[in-house]
């Protein structure tokens, strides 16, 4: 049964090289980031006006690959309980896998490759994930965010991998 995983971190904490680390060690397995899409989409790195359609198109993509069955990572912040829940209504048994690097060292990655224009970004969705309880308590958050998901049980199952 093929597997979906999740990155939860900050913009230069490191996940896209894990994706690929991963993605690289065996075959069948799948990378979707978001930031392809929207580069892909808009040609910017962020794009207001086509978030709708860099999720959706995200989503369409984890599914379909998923269905081929690839494992698949999926390559983003997933900083907020809502963008969690969209993946476990994919599949129920997504696992996560947490970067943890400071802020500050975030921070100075961007600055460092100069990408200053992430700094604000960073800054903001260090917020979201501290109230996510990212740095103090991210499995017991993650399993009430997963019960909460079971209990709404909007589309009458979860995904391809629980039919």
């Amino acid at each position: 049964m093929p597997k979906l995983l999740y990155c939860i971190g900050l913009p230069r904490s490191g996940k896209s090289t894990i994706c690929t680390n991963w993605a690289q060690e065996k075959p069948m397995r799948a990378i979707v980031n978001s930031d392809s899409i929207r580069l892909a989409l808009t040609g910017r790195r962020y794009e207001p006006l086509a978030e709708t359609q860099v999720f959706a198109t995200k989503h369409i993509m984890i599914r379909a690959l998923l269905e081929r069955g690839f494992d698949v990572m999926v390559d983003g912040t997933h900083s907020t309980e809502i963008s969690i829940k969209r993946i476990l209504e994919i599949d129920i048994n997504a696992t996560a896998v947490p970067i943890f690097v400071d802020c500050a060292e975030c921070v100075k990655r961007a600055r460092d490759t100069g990408q200053e224009d992430l700094i604000p970004s960073i800054e903001r969705i260090n917020d979201n994930l501290r109230i996510l309880d990212f740095y103090d308590d991210l499995e017991g958050r993650l399993e009430s965010i997963k019960q909460d998901v079971i209990d709404r049980n909007l589309y009458g199952k979860f995904g391809v991998n629980n039919g």
